[in-house]
């Protein structure tokens, strides 16, 4: 804190007012604004620097900040340390949500995840068909019900208010939680015994350069640039779309194949083909998933194939 007052003082940035010290952010250029020096956490960002040597630091703090961090970058700079306020980052979120409409004002997180599970429980019709492949509900509904608020908090964007309605996130529909849980486990039996060491045929290639599975193909290959796309952007939002892009033209595939309709673990019908198609769809959505935090309720599944390096 010393050491903060008197790079102020030698600046002559600042005036100290009610034991904090205030700047007239006109004298660093900006229009208007005053920034007053007294939290903590500013406080200590010198002494983390010098001590973590870290390469950047990020900030998650609701978009009404905005101006706050702006100001704290500003008179980094005027102190000279144009170095480190460069590594500096504020990831904006909206404060904004509808849970105390549907929840009430007091409400804890075990109260959301109960509120998405009771949902799940009165899925019918198609959905309920789907759970039904998923698992057991009483093993699986938690991780179902996880699934849905991390895929309907993660699909808005960060300056987007936040939703909560049970009752579309918590089925079925294309790219909610459980639907992402249901397409997985829908490949798994038919990956169970193929043939790892099986060559494509020349029927296969054929197969694979028809529209739906091409189409597929297209798509799957998009996965690293939409990864480093979110990274660079940190809007979680972007793996969730493509994810929900990717089962449905899974659908499409899985639709023209009358073989391969029905997951039920039979999968003579299975070209070599097919499977290397399927298994990289599995891996694309397992990962893309985990990169979500949410964990897949089917058992991972990764068959050894010949081209693929085995280390060890």
């Amino acid at each position: 804190m010393i050491e903060v007052e008197q790079m102020l003082k030698d600046k002559n940035i600042s005036e100290e007012s009610g034991g904090a010290w205030i700047v007239h952010m006109q004298k660093l250029g900006v229009k208007s604004g005053t920034a007053i020096i007294r939290d903590p956490l500013e406080l200590a960002l010198l002494e983390r620097a010098r001590k973590y040597s870290f390469d950047k630091m990020i900030y998650v703090v609701a978009s009404d900040n905005s101006v706050h961090f702006g100001q704290l970058i500003k008179i980094l700079e005027a102190l000279d340390f144009k170095d480190l306020a460069s590594k500096l980052q504020h990831v904006k979120f909206s404060e904004t949500s509808r849970m105390v409409t549907a929840l009430g004002k007091v409400y804890k997180p075990q109260g959301i995840l109960d509120a998405y599970e009771e949902a799940m429980k009165a899925l019918t019709g198609s959905d309920s068909n789907k759970l039904a492949l998923v698992g057991e509900l009483d093993k699986a509904k938690e991780a179902l019900a996880t699934s849905a608020l991390l895929i309907q908090e993660l699909s808005t964007r960060l300056v987007t208010a936040h939703a909560f309605d049970t009752s579309t996130t918590a089925s079925f529909k294309l790219g909610s939680g459980p639907d992402l849980q249901y397409w997985l486990t829908r490949l798994h039996p038919l990956l169970k015994n193929i043939d790892s060491a099986a060559e494509p045929s020349d029927e296969d290639y054929e197969l694979l350069a028809e529209e739906d599975h091409a189409n597929h193909l297209r798509i799957l290959a998009q996965y690293p640039k939409v990864v480093k796309a979110t990274y660079s952007s940190l809007e979680p939002a972007d793996i969730v779309t493509y994810l929900a892009s990717v089962t449905e033209q899974l659908a499409e595939c899985l639709a023209e194949d009358d073989e391969t309709e029905e997951a039920d673990g039979e999968n003579e019908g299975i070209t070599p083909g097919l499977a290397a198609l399927y298994e990289a769809t599995s891996t694309v959505l397992e990962n893309g998933m985990n990169l979500l935090g949410i964990v897949p309720v089917a058992a991972s599944f990764s068959p050894e194939r010949e081209d693929t390096p085995v280390i060890g």
